[in-house]
């Protein structure tokens, strides 16, 4: 069985691969029933510090779509003005990006992008609800989930993902972005920024994003407590091209179809008490 057609027609989140290495059944359990995973105190704290940080340099524009192509419009504006913040600001913050990966059309938000001396920098903020440093195999799903940023973003700049590479993912049909939301854009922005049709607008966003400095090679992961906002610790390491290589094949055979779920192993059996699928979970087999 293809997972990625049958579960993600709409293309699978960058969040999706990396909650594969925490607990891929997890994930399993997540598409193939019915129980809602609960939305903790953690959880909505770290997004609303995500939103504080992004309106510090943005005015958010929130816009209920019509239909998907206002969505995909949507996002597409969104990554215009991002790269127009860019340009003058040097750090945008919540970039959109879309990919392809080992056959897998891939969705992103990048939480930070900084230009400094001449090159493009991913960082990534994540907040803790005690003051202490990641566990390893957290720091590792962050680790890959910065990657992931990295990759997508690399790609758009490089011309190897262009719009029409989206538009023939999505199936894009411009007669169907609604005059409503258009109209409703229009107000939101007061004229700051051009309202092109869909098509126009995509080909000047993924121009732009060739116009960008090189990405680095290096990035950045920064970890806050979520009760003073005082940052624990702070990680710099490099993209690990290997790593990477050995990660993405990984996940993406589970997505292919090629082999089927794989639970934590018995060292990692502690991960379950912060699981809401256990009630249909088989019991854990050691795996490493």
């Amino acid at each position: 069985m293809n997972r990625f057609k049958e579960y993600k027609p709409y293309g699978v989140a960058v969040s999706d691969l990396v909650s594969q290495l925490w607990c891929e059944k997890q994930l399993d359990l997540k598409l193939t029933t019915d129980i809602e995973p609960e939305v903790t105190e953690e959880i909505r704290k770290g997004k609303e510090k995500h939103k504080e940080l992004e309106e510090e340099l943005v005015e958010v524009i929130k816009i209920k779509p019509r239909t998907f192509e206002d969505s995909i419009f949507l996002k597409l504006f969104q990554d215009l003005q991002h790269l127009i913040g860019l340009q003058q600001e040097g750090i945008v913050r919540e970039v959109p990006v879309f990919g392809n990966l080992n056959g897998l059309f891939v969705r992103g938000v990048v939480d930070e992008i900084r230009r400094n001396d001449g090159v493009l920098k991913v960082r990534e903020t994540k907040t803790r609800r005690s003051p202490t440093v990641p566990s390893k195999p957290q720091l590792r799903c962050n680790k890959f989930q910065v990657m992931l940023y990295q990759k997508l973003l690399k790609d758009m700049r490089s011309g190897k993902l262009g719009y029409d590479n989206v538009s023939e993912f999505y199936q894009l049909d411009p007669e169907n972005i609604t005059k409503d939301f258009l109209d409703e854009l229009e107000v939101k922005v007061s004229g700051n920024v051009p309202i092109y049709g869909l098509d126009e607008l995509g080909e000047v966003v993924f121009d732009r994003f060739t116009e960008l400095p090189p990405v680095s090679e290096k990035m950045t992961l920064r970890y806050i407590y979520q009760k003073t906002d005082e940052e624990i610790d702070t990680k710099r390491f490099d993209f690990d091209v290997l790593e990477f290589k050995d990660t993405i094949n990984f996940v993406s055979g589970y997505w292919n179809g090629k082999r089927e779920p794989r639970p934590v192993g018995k060292r990692h059996e502690w991960k379950c008490n912060y699981c809401d699928y256990t009630s249909e979970c088989p019991k854990a087999t050691d795996i490493d």
